[in-house]
């Protein structure tokens, strides 16, 4: 049981206080050594995976190498486990998988189905090449943040009227669209020019990767919702980039794809592991250094701290080196990838972290739009922002409470510090003097940790384990116009089959982690009983928002499971 909360100005034992806080700075540091991304130091032994992680991890393993074999998934026996001498990783399932550096070309778009032997068939195997299910990818898909409104087209977009007609048919005016708000825009220029690798990096006849930066357009149609208008594969339009539309056969199905790989590769490099391992880990060293272990506010965040040091350690090791997953399976060079990741990082403000700020922000607010991720992360928050407000009232009185507190503030002060976070914009003028700007700033962070990263994880296995839907990386450059362009080209187009089970590899993995759920927290973690009744009412109203959300796919195209609070975790596991 832990011992009842204390804020700093009501603790009497302040030397112990400072004393705990003082051992806290020591176990856990900052780490800027490898590429300039942030890190902890030494892993404290507290925040290692445990037992339930690792076998769940063991069990993804197996499956993976059962579907490989194409033989039925073996259990995980207690003598594989008491043999575990660490935390488990994918590491030699995937150097078997590298060692073989199979740089062979698939034949058809069935050999990408084949690969779902005996693991869950992805959904985008029946939709992919729908252009409704291209659409729905951009509100419901493994990265629904980057649809924008825009009310009017940027100059390197010059569609014209007969585009607008040839995707949507005679009479659509696309002035019409503009004025009436219903024009989005997906816009990948932070790829414009970016170096890539090749496949396998350590190979002796490796594949070039390519990666353009597309710009993709939209309309909220009346009748059909959201269709795609036209997309244009690189940032200058001119004779040489022609925008092309639903009318263009072959070439709309290969800029589709070209599209979809920018979506991969920025869901991979900045949206999943920088937008949030890497911001939620900012606030879990600077909240375990500066607020003390009898912090109340420690213990409303702890259960949304977990896993998290770990899987960026292993992320470490595993995913952002030379030779690792995303040098491996994303298109660019490593070190773009990692300039591209740092570069983003440091534009994320708080206000960012709250969804309906950032839905406004977007202009995706319009109800008239069917958003999926907008509508199901709103009805998550609503009870974590309550659960969090009667907590806070139980241990702030007053707002004069909040303002005095030097924890906090010195938590905020070290995300933003050269010494600390190095995130000065993330907490720009976040300096809590209310209770509700409290409850504001610790919702937010729970909510990233939580659902907003579990529609990102969560989602990843349904649109990119399926290599045509999302190919992590194209293998041959856009054909110029005057090329002829066939659906062999775009079979082309997709990564060696070596690429599609690694990519098969990491998304499946990412997907298998579900070891803690929101709204559970460790027997006797709230040593306060006050707590209790106001946690019961935060479950309930997650059961009530579930049956919210159940109904709402009822009737959906496809149903979003993503944010379905039983699928949430609460913490970020993978």
């Amino acid at each position: 049981m832990n011992p009842p909360p204390t804020l700093p100005g009501d603790d009497r034992d302040t030397e112990g206080r400072a004393k705990t806080l003082a051992d806290a700075r020591e176990a856990y540091t900052y780490d800027y050594s490898y590429q300039g991304l942030c890190f902890t130091g030494e892993l404290p032994k507290s925040e290692q995976f445990d037992l339930p992680y690792v076998e769940q991890s063991l069990k993804a393993t197996a499956a993976l190498k059962a579907n490989r074999a194409g033989a039925d998934v073996v259990g995980v026996t207690e003598a594989v486990r008491d043999a575990l001498s660490g935390p488990p990783s994918l590491t030699e399932l995937t150097e078997e998988w590298r060692n073989a550096k199979d740089t062979g070309r698939v034949g058809s778009i069935a050999e990408y189905e084949a690969m779902f032997r005996t693991i869950r068939r992805p959904a985008a195997v029946d939709v992919w090449d729908a252009d409704w299910a291209f659409a729905w990818q951009r509100v419901a898909g493994a990265v629904p943040t980057l649809i924008a409104r825009v009310d009017r087209l940027p100059a390197n977009l010059p569609v014209t009227q007969a585009h607008f007609e040839a995707a949507l048919g005679p009479g659509a005016s696309l002035d019409a669209a503009l004025a009436d708000g219903r024009l989005y825009l997906v816009d990948y220029a932070r790829f414009d020019g970016i170096p890539c690798g090749v496949y396998p990096p350590d190979g002796d006849a490796p594949v070039r990767k390519h990666l353009e930066a597309p710009l993709a357009l939209f309309c909220n149609t009346e009748q059909q919702g959201l269709l795609p208008v036209a997309i244009q594969c690189h940032q200058r339009p001119g004779p040489d980039h022609p925008i092309y539309t639903p009318a263009d056969g072959a070439r709309w199905r290969l800029a589709k794809a070209v599209v979809q790989v920018a979506d991969a590769n920025l869901e991979g490099i900045v949206v999943h592991f920088g937008y949030t391992h890497m911001i939620v880990q900012r606030f879990i060293l600077a909240a375990r250094r500066q607020l003390s272990a009898r912090h109340p506010i420690l213990a409303l965040l702890t259960p949304h701290f977990r896993y998290t040091l770990a899987a960026n350690a292993y992320s470490r090791k595993d995913l952002v080196t030379p030779n690792g997953t995303q040098d491996r399976v994303l298109a660019p060079a490593l070190e773009a990838t990692l300039a591209v990741l740092r570069e983003s990082i440091r534009e994320v403000s708080l206000d960012d972290l709250d969804p309906a700020i950032a839905a406004a922000k977007a202009g995706v607010d319009d109800p008239r739009l069917e958003h999926p991720f907008r509508d199901d992360q709103l009805t998550v928050f609503a009870p974590v922002r309550r659960w969090v407000e009667g907590y806070v009232d139980l241990y702030y009185a007053s707002d004069e409470d909040v303002a005095a507190d030097p924890e906090v503030r010195a938590m905020l002060d070290e995300i933003g510090s050269p010494d600390g976070g190095r995130l000065p914009l993330l907490v720009r003028g976040a300096r809590p003097r209310t209770r509700a700007e409290l409850v504001d700033l610790c919702a937010r962070v729970i909510h990233r940790a939580s659902t907003y990263h579990a529609a990102i994880n969560y989602n990843w296995y349904d649109w990119m384990a399926f290599i045509p839907n999302m190919p992590a990386a194209g293998s041959i450059a856009v054909p110029p116009p005057g090329v002829e362009v066939t659906d062999q080209t775009l079979l082309d187009m997709m990564p060696p089959r070596g690429l599609g089970w690694e990519t098969i590899t990491q998304v499946f993995s990412v997907d298998s982690l579900h070891v803690n759920f929101l709204g559970d927290v460790p027997k006797g973690h709230f040593a306060d009983p006050r707590v209790a009744p106001l946690h019961e009412r935060f479950r309930r109203e997650l059961e009530a928002a579930e049956a919210t959300i159940e109904a709402r796919n009822a009737t959906r195209r496809l149903p979003y499971i993503a944010l379905l609070p039983s699928r949430i975790t609460a913490s970020i596991n993978s």
